[in-house]
């Protein structure tokens, strides 16, 4: 089985072709996913790829971790600069030995969701509070924004199951037409307004599982695992030498 597999999805061929190459990145066009015509709309962004995967989870089973990320990764969390917060994605797959199986990993936390979603998205509460009393779900947890993530395929699959389950409730139900006013969200993309419910179907998901969020930050010490590990048994080692030459002592 093989260790990771990043799914990096867009609409644009150009951000695409920026991505780097690499046998563990599987480059998605979102325009070209094979999709029923009702969800063929840009409007649900990279939900399409929900959809496409929910259908199509044999595409998961060879591999250890999943990451769904945005092909504008570098770009979008400024890897390139010297004190960014956020590993290159071509780098991930460097960690993934390190990965734990309870952790979600990320590119951006939030811990303040729900206040910040109807802060950004004015009115969308009375859509959030409606999924939240569906699945009892609280409004506090830390979780994160955009899709982005990696994961235990484990872990995956059960959300994707649950994932489309309350999609197509709230599909069948509201469409593309929701009426909440997004333009203090930063970067607003009009276009797309309806998708930023749907995102929060994951940041709501996440926000109230038991599952470590770890933001892939290169400076995060999960980076020096060996090191630290190899200082905690020098350390134990001496304790241990100490110990054995004062029971010498009695002999």
């Amino acid at each position: 089985m093989k260790e990771i597999k990043i799914f990096a999805l867009h609409n644009e061929k150009d951000v695409l072709d920026k991505v780097t190459n690499s046998s563990f990145i599987k480059k998605i066009n979102l325009n070209n996913l094979e999709l029923s015509k009702k969800y063929k709309d840009n409007s649900l962004a990279e939900n399409r790829f929900f959809i496409y995967l929910s259908n199509n989870m044999s595409l998961l089973y060879d591999y250890n971790y999943i990451g769904i990320c945005s092909a504008s990764w570098n770009s979008k969390y400024k890897t390139n600069e010297e004190n960014s917060d956020t590993v290159r994605l071509e780098k991930i797959s460097e960690l993934a030995c390190k990965f734990k199986k309870s952790f979600i990993y990320v590119p951006a936390l939030v811990e303040d969701w729900y206040d910040e979603s109807i802060s950004n998205h004015v009115g969308m509460e009375v859509y959030i509070d409606e999924l939240l009393k569906r699945n009892k779900f609280k409004k506090t947890g830390v979780s994160f924004y955009s899709n982005n993530f990696i994961c235990k395929k484990s872990i995956l699959i059960e959300f994707l199951r649950w994932w489309r389950k309350e999609f197509n409730y709230f599909f069948e139900k509201y469409k593309y037409e929701y009426e909440y006013d997004s333009e203090e969200c930063p970067n607003y993309k009009s276009h797309v307004n309806c998708s930023y419910f749907y995102e929060r179907l994951t940041i709501s998901y996440f926000a109230n599982k038991n599952y470590n969020i770890f933001n892939l930050d290169p400076k995060k010490i999960f980076l020096n695992n060996d090191s630290k590990k190899n200082e905690y048994h020098e350390k134990n080692r001496d304790k241990m030498i100490s110990k054995f030459n004062k029971k010498l002592k009695f002999f």
